[in-house]
């Protein structure tokens, strides 16, 4: 593959996942996709364990074996993933062709890489292109080609072991060209966290570039126990409001958002009163402010 092939920047945000991001590198060190190709651009979201300090680290000795390229960049106060990756990948771009954006506990397999940039090259027009990812505790394929009603907008999911164009796929690990990143100006820090990828999917298609959704190419997501906490589901219920606000017309939004919010409010509501076996107030307090700000139009870091 090394004659002509495309030159790719993988880009990583990370926060005080330090053991992670080790393993995440560790995989990557075993693609079969030529090194001197490839550079790893490590965005560190203001974490305090050691993480950019042991990352630089494991760089240079990648670098010393014939990585392309790469470098740690430190934070200095939370900024989120979508403006992580940005900056990032603002790096990686003038020696790149092709982005891969990864979770730092995303482990790809050896051949990952090369079959994901085989397809999309093989695929014209395709901007975005993403693997199938399994969970790493029982084997079972984690994502699929996901699909959004055109007048509900409603998310809805394929086959995951069947290859397809689709209208997203998750941003776990994906791979997006140089063209469709610059003229989408990357990801919409607006979100700050969540829903960021079906939005730039959604964008991209827009743009005229096609979402690939392959299987051939495969990788593990490390499933870890996480509390649902109250930002979390913030940003998961306020963040609908915004890809709906940002990729449809005004006469939909007029209509769509209110009935959102007047059927999600409710249903969130009693959600969280049988996952918590009662009423929670820190919670019912976010579930609250994620539907207003959500029909306020709010985006960026959740208000103290």
């Amino acid at each position: 593959m090394t004659a002509g092939a495309p030159r790719v920047g993988i880009v990583i945000c990370t926060r005080n996942r330090r053991d992670t991001l080790m393993a995440c590198l560790d995989s990557l060190a075993r693609q079969d996709y030529p090194s001197g190709l490839t550079g790893i651009w490590i965005y560190d979201d203001a974490g305090s364990d050691g993480s950019s300090a042991a990352a630089s680290a494991r760089l240079a000795s990648m670098l010393s074996a014939g990585l392309g390229g790469g470098g740690v960049i430190p934070g200095r106060e939370p900024r989120g993933i979508s403006a992580g990756r940005n900056e990032a990948a603002a790096r990686a771009l003038p020696v790149s062709d092709l982005l891969l954006f990864m979770d730092d506990d995303v482990r790809p397999d050896p051949g990952c890489l090369s079959a994901l940039v085989g397809r999309m090259s093989e695929n014209q027009g395709t901007g975005v292109a993403a693997p199938l990812l399994r969970r790493s505790d029982d084997g079972r394929p984690l994502h699929a080609p996901y699909f959004v009603g055109r007048f509900s907008f409603r998310y809805s999911s394929g086959d995951p072991r069947a290859e397809s164009f689709c209208d997203w796929v998750d941003p776990a690990c994906v791979l997006v060209s140089r063209d469709a990143f610059s003229a989408l100006g990357g990801f919409w820090p607006g979100y700050y966290r969540s829903h960021e990828g079906v939005d730039l999917c959604l964008r991209a298609a827009r743009a005229g570039f096609k979402v690939l959704y392959c299987p051939a190419a495969t990788a593990v997501h490390v499933m870890r126990s996480e509390a649902l906490t109250p930002d979390r589901l913030y940003y998961l219920y306020r963040n609908k409001f915004t890809v709906v606000r940002r990729n449809s017309g005004a006469l939909h939004r007029a209509l769509l958002l209110p009935l959102m919010a007047a059927a999600g409010l409710p249903k969130y509501l009693f959600d969280s009163v049988l996952r918590r076996r009662g009423l929670a107030g820190e919670e019912l307090s976010a579930i609250f402010s994620a539907v207003l700000d959500g029909l306020a139009g709010r985006e960026g870091p959740r208000a103290a």
